[in-house]
């Protein structure tokens, strides 16, 4: 199996930009080629939110998030991950109090497909992370784009974080 991240391609909008972002806030969240501390960071409102456009529905194997490197790292505890193909509907694979410092890993195990992965937590406050990976098995996704945006139902999903 060859996992490959295909965030480093991927779209990227976000709900806000603070003073606090730059223009590179879009690469720079799935590139990580930065020297600050987080790659990007939203003006404080309610329910600030990131999206991820991968530009095809792939099978995903795993999205590995990485939190703010330095402080207000307990903001992402209230992570929000869901996953959508025409970004309409959308699928709620994590929601709520997890803490983690470094990052998280949500598992799919190639259980879910998805074009679109939207990231948010829930409140009023700024949102704020490092990085974002999301990584597919390139033998099940060799050329493939689905036609049905339908996600499969709710599965178990192995979450490590450190």
């Amino acid at each position: 199996m060859a996992f490959i991240n295909i965030a480093k391609n991927a779209t990227v909008t976000f709900s806000s930009k603070s003073q606090w972002s730059t223009d590179e806030d879009s690469s720079e969240i799935v590139t990580a080629k930065h020297n600050r501390d987080f790659s990007f960071h939203t003006n404080r409102e309610y329910n600030p939110w990131v999206e991820l456009d991968l530009g095809s529905s792939y099978v995903l194997q795993s999205i590995v998030v990485f939190n703010r490197k330095d402080v207000c790292q307990n903001i992402a505890y209230t992570l929000q991950v869901e996953l959508s193909n025409d970004k309409v509907n959308y699928d709620l694979i994590h929601k709520g109090f997890l803490p983690f410092n470094e990052k998280i890993e949500f598992n799919l195990k190639g259980l879910k497909r998805a074009r679109y992965i939207k990231l948010s937590i829930n409140g009023f406050n700024y949102f704020h992370l490092s990085k974002i990976e999301v990584f597919i098995d390139d033998s099940k996704n060799s050329g493939v784009i689905f036609d049905s945006p339908k996600i499969p139902d709710i599965i178990a999903i192995n979450i490590e974080y450190i």
